[in-house]
């Protein structure tokens, strides 16, 4: 990709700076378009296979079975704060209880 400097001198000297700096814009957008494309025509008989959506796949497997409630000890256990307030029945305000 050309730096600003060198598009400005592929232009024409009658091109003022506002236009310019608006068609480098979109020469920038169709330069990244085209690698795109370029990069897709490259790779699009490859496999690209996601393992069935596993979100642990090529995790150690001591992190893969503390599974998705596993926090380091720096962040604490999963859930809700230690001084969040019990949930309340919205008609009676009572605590809920948990079964």
């Amino acid at each position: 990709m050309k730096n600003f400097k060198e598009f400005l001198l592929s232009l024409d000297d009658s091109v003022g700076e506002t236009e310019a700096v608006k068609r480098y814009n979109e020469y920038k957008m169709d330069f990244r378009r085209q690698q795109m494309q370029d990069f897709f025509l490259a790779h699009k008989d490859e496999e690209w296979d996601d393992h069935g959506g596993d979100p642990y796949h090529g995790v150690r497997p001591a992190i893969r079975r503390r599974g998705p409630s596993y926090a380091p000890a720096a962040l604490g256990p999963p859930g809700p704060p230690p001084h969040a307030a019990a949930p309340r029945h919205p008609h009676t305000g009572q605590a809920r209880q948990h079964p």
